[in-house]
């Protein structure tokens, strides 16, 4: 279960010729073996759509995990499909499960409501069309986001405490990242079981795969919830951040195959997938 931003995809000089790498060795050794990619990204999936025609050398995942948990879709391969979220002769189902699961918390409770009332006076507006419906059409992202001026970040923690506080942990999950523009904080609310964690340990369970089995790579803040709320096994790549690093050294659960690659990007992943077959974890 890999990130992309910064992960499997970077913005190195040689970045695709480590995915097409990577490619090769998951198509000739771990594919046969029964093992499952999943891609695991906060992108919507529109914003996953343009990465992969910015990227050719990406190939279509198992399982594709986009807005940060929130929606699932499942691989299935026609030879008729063009241009599928990017890829050509695969489509992908969404997880009906998941998907009135998700549906339910989000838009048909009122927790949208109380999300928007509460954060939108609150934006900055620094990044534009971060809730647009065509992010994830038709009824748009079950996940609300807001710019914040870096030097409020703190203040605006403590508003997403007390929200967090008076919906309750039990039906929202917020957190805060370093936002894509300059000087800018992003803080999202979304169903609060879901996330980068929630979503992949549904797809684990339906895959009947043990904690063992699975697999997980980030570089960011953004893939914490991995480190911090799964017993999975989990890769740092070498290009990850220092707040990354330092929960992934901190971590305190007993965990097979925890790796730190000295290598970047697709190169780290890579790494890490052989280094957790050499070892037998």
């Amino acid at each position: 279960m890999t990130d992309l931003d910064g992960t499997l995809v970077d913005k190195s000089a040689h970045s695709a010729q480590e995915i097409e790498a990577f490619n090769r060795y998951w198509n000739e050794h771990e594919r046969p073996n029964g093992s499952v990619l999943v891609y695991n990204t906060a992108r919507c999936i529109n914003m996953y759509t343009q990465l992969v025609e910015t990227n050719p050398s990406l190939m279509p995942p198992d399982v594709l995990i986009t807005g940060e948990g929130t929606e699932i879709r499942w691989l299935i391969h026609d030879s008729k499909m063009t241009k599928s979220f990017g890829h050509d002769q695969v489509r992908f189902v969404p997880d009906a499960e998941w998907s009135e699961k998700i549906h339910a918390a989000w838009f048909k409770s009122n927790l949208r409501d109380q999300v928007l009332s509460t954060l939108n006076p609150l934006d900055c507006g620094k990044i534009p069309n971060l809730n647009d419906l065509c992010n994830a059409p038709p009824h748009g992202e079950a996940r609300h986001a807001i710019t914040v001026d870096h030097k409020t970040a703190t203040e605006i923690e403590h508003v997403a405490q007390r929200l967090t506080s008076t919906i309750g942990k039990d039906k929202v999950k917020m957190f805060h990242v370093k936002g894509w523009i300059e000087d800018t904080e992003l803080l999202t609310a979304l169903p609060a079981f879901a996330g980068k964690d929630g979503a992949a340990k549904y797809v684990a369970k339906k895959l009947m795969f043990s904690n063992s089995d699975v697999l997980a790579a980030g570089d960011t803040k953004g893939d914490q919830s991995m480190v911090d709320s799964t017993n999975f096994a989990f890769i740092c790549v070498g290009n990850g951040s220092e707040g990354l690093k330092k929960a992934w050294h901190g971590r305190t659960k007993t965990v097979k195959g925890d790796y730190m690659s000295m290598f970047g990007g697709a190169g780290g992943v890579l790494d890490g997938v052989m280094e957790f077959v050499r070892t037998g974890k």
